[in-house]
């Protein structure tokens, strides 16, 4: 399954027998520099927790705009995180991972 996310890009989605993968491709041609932030690290850091990246949204909200040298938002880095993902999943409430995900999106909701 392949879906446009911007111009030039695509996000592949593989099976694999932990579920899917996905595989960031492309570069987005915007007229900004590349700058990858606290929040993009964190957003591909297997073992970080929902406060933390709320806390480095709070620091620095223009990160959640800010594209990588890829050209990924750090939410595409997120949604790519199979074990920040498995791990809400098993949780009996997913409160805290949904709650950084509206404030994201509160502040860079395009």
């Amino acid at each position: 399954l392949t879906s446009s996310l911007y111009s030039n890009d695509s996000i592949d989605m593989k099976a694999t027998n932990r579920g899917a993968v996905c595989c960031l491709s492309g570069n987005d041609a915007t007229n900004t520099a590349p700058r990858s932030t606290e929040l993009h690290r964190l957003c591909s850091d297997p073992n970080v927790t929902p406060k933390e990246l709320l806390r480095a949204l709070k620091s620095d909200v223009s990160s959640a705009s800010a594209r990588d040298e890829q050209g990924h938002l750090p939410l595409h880095l997120l949604s790519c995180n199979d074990a920040v993902i498995e791990l809400d999943k098993r949780r009996k409430t997913k409160k805290d991972l949904r709650y950084f995900m509206e404030e994201y999106l509160d502040v860079y909701p395009d």
